[in-house]
């Protein structure tokens, strides 16, 4: 999957591969010759074709989150991968006004804080539930 055009200039390209380097490497991006080659995938989660970074700007949305039995999910400042700085527990509530998909979940904002509600944007899995106003 083409992800950028190479530093190295000429006709390379920054891709993305599975499996490939070491043994069960799940990916790797690798800078190769597009000589030869018909055509590129491109992820539509990537800002722009220089970019190798995926787009996850918060998106506005205002609801409420509840956290659902057996569940406790922690509260991180700043960001998908900011420090914990508290954690919800089954019943525990959350209003949010924003949403972000990165870091391979589905974030909810409030102020400062993310809350991981899910793997995907897809209505399964959740570890809470969710009502948007």
């Amino acid at each position: 999957m083409f992800v950028g055009d190479s530093p190295r200039g000429g006709n390379r390209g920054i891709f993305l591969g599975a499996n490939q380097g070491y043994a069960h490497s799940p990916g790797v991006l690798t800078d190769i010759s597009c000589s030869g080659s018909l055509g590129a995938l491109r992820y539509k989660g990537f800002t722009d074709k220089s970019s190798t970074q995926p787009a996850n700007k918060p998106i506005a949305e205002n609801g409420t989150v509840r956290v659902l039995k057996g569940h406790e999910i922690n509260l991180r400042a700043g960001g998908p991968k900011g420090r914990v700085v508290g954690q919800l527990k089954e019943g525990d509530e959350l209003t949010y006004d924003h949403k972000v998909v990165t870091n391979g979940h589905r974030y909810v904002i409030s102020g400062s804080l993310y809350l991981a509600i899910t793997p995907t944007e897809k209505r399964e899995n959740w570890w809470v539930d969710v009502k948007t106003r």
